[in-house]
């Protein structure tokens, strides 16, 4: 049984991607995880395998699904962003349907997220299986332990910290003129209607981004005996925070690694509807929901149903203020509030699971499998023409295709997935032992480009 697992955003994914792979690895499975972008060249040369795809977004998800299947492989699908649901518009903007007709299995984050697919296609409630997301797990209380040695790092080089997590991806011209030019020559913007929506949200995103630089210009001020720190997105364009905010002493802008011992050591996160959000309430962190220009046409009210939140730059200061204080005086009402800030996630997430949410997939995955028989290797001689493949796409698109554009492609992908040793993907598995379930069998290989093979030597 194979399963592959691409991964699109290190950061945000990884992680949780490769300790899916590892309880796999247990069920018998043989696991490759790693970088979409590499992964998406070679699955036409890989015995036939589940792949779990990260979303059916436009415009170009539903030609992927299709590419899978010519492959020979069972495609199943999730969203990365699925705790973001307007449910007016998630159809339309999240899915697209040629592509969920034709995926074995789609996993839900919780029951409000199968409620508005069902909605939309009734006739496919029973590929819908709500599962929560193995991001999640990483949250778990067995997990915090693992994350000791990178918070006690963080302290000791940056003290106390005020963290800032942008999510403005559409405010930068390479992401937000890319998804228009996207649609435009997919058909996609052939609804009026839609198009002006995605125009609006990219105008308002640029604004509510420059409303984000001046308030880190004043929490830097008022609070100077920290370290303010900015984690961009990984899609967005992170020179335009270095290129505003480098005279200021305080402020550092850091994008690599796991958010998670960013969230375990800050005294405050502070947001603009991020999944961060609930990454925080579930780390029994308190946030704030920054919302200056108060728009909720098309930000979804989880993370700040989650969050304290504030609208205006006066009020932001007095909270984080108020939240730094409650944290070190009055623990049992910091607690209290984190507790009835998680009673909104019942409907989005099953929070009283028993299991690890990674096992609750890997419960439909093993169903899947059953029924589809599937050879459980990877040969020497499937590498040797995969190496060879890759040389000669390399040879294409540098000397072929325009070099300009290959470079662009390139540096986009390392943006959002930088290159990854064995040894980085050895430390990650080192983590779990934790959890309670022993890896000690598990072994990990590179397999290829940025691709590592997970499997039981049992």
């Amino acid at each position: 049984m194979n399963l592959y697992i691409p991964v699109e955003i290190k950061s945000r994914e990884f992680e949780a991607k490769v300790f899916l792979a590892c309880l796999a690895a247990k069920r018998g499975y043989s696991c490759l995880v790693g970088r979409r972008e590499d992964m998406k060249h070679i699955l036409r040369d890989l015995p036939r395998g589940i792949i779990i795809e990260k979303g059916l977004e436009p415009p170009g998800k539903a030609k992927m699904i299709n590419k899978y299947l010519s492959y020979g492989h069972i495609p199943i699908a999730l969203d990365e962003e699925g705790m973001f649901l307007d449910k007016d518009k998630y159809a339309e903007t999240r899915i697209m349907e040629d592509g969920f007709k034709k995926v074995k299995l789609y996993f839900a984050w919780g029951n409000y997220h199968k409620k508005i697919l069902t909605n939309s296609y009734p006739k496919a409630e029973n590929k819908i299986k709500v599962v929560g997301n193995a991001r999640i797990d990483l949250l778990d209380k067995k997990l915090r332990s693992s994350y000791s040695k990178e918070v006690n790092k963080l302290n000791s080089k940056y003290g106390k910290v005020i963290l800032i997590n942008s999510s403005f991806t559409l405010a930068s011209p390479a992401n937000g003129e890319k998804m228009i030019s996207r649609f435009k020559d997919s058909g996609f913007y052939d609804n009026e209607e839609l198009k002006e929506w995605w125009e609006r949200k990219i105008e308002d995103t640029i604004n509510i981004r420059q409303q984000f630089l001046d308030a880190i210009v004043d929490i830097s001020n008022l609070f100077d005996e920290y370290s303010v720190v900015i984690r961009p997105h990984p899609s967005e364009d992170r020179s335009y925070w270095i290129k505003n905010t480098s005279d200021i002493n305080n402020v550092e802008v850091i994008h690599k690694g796991s958010v998670i011992p960013w969230l375990l050591h800050a005294d405050v996160m502070i947001h603009s509807s991020c999944t961060t959000a609930i990454e925080s309430i579930l780390l029994d962190k308190i946030s704030i929901a920054y919302d200056p220009l108060d728009i909720q046409e098309y930000e979804t009210d989880l993370p700040r149903k989650v969050s304290i939140r504030v609208e205006d730059k006066k009020d932001l200061l007095e909270k984080i203020n108020w939240i730094i204080g409650l944290k070190t005086k009055d623990k049992a009402k910091y607690q209290q509030i984190t507790n009835e800030f998680k009673k909104e996630l019942k409907e989005f997430i099953p929070i009283d699971n028993e299991k690890f949410y990674s096992e609750l997939m890997l419960d439909e995955i093993d169903k899947v499998s059953q029924v589809n028989e599937m050879k459980n290797s990877f040969g020497g001689k499937s590498l040797i023409k995969l190496s060879l493949k890759n040389i000669l796409r390399k040879i294409y698109y540098r000397h072929i295709k325009r070099k300009s554009d290959y470079r662009k492609i390139t540096e986009y992908s390392l943006h959002k997935f930088p290159d990854t040793k064995l040894k980085e993907v050895r430390n990650i598995v080192g983590k779990y032992d934790c959890t309670g379930v022993d890896f000690n069998d598990i072994k990990t290989n590179k397999f290829y480009n940025n691709i590592f093979y997970i499997r039981s030597n049992e």
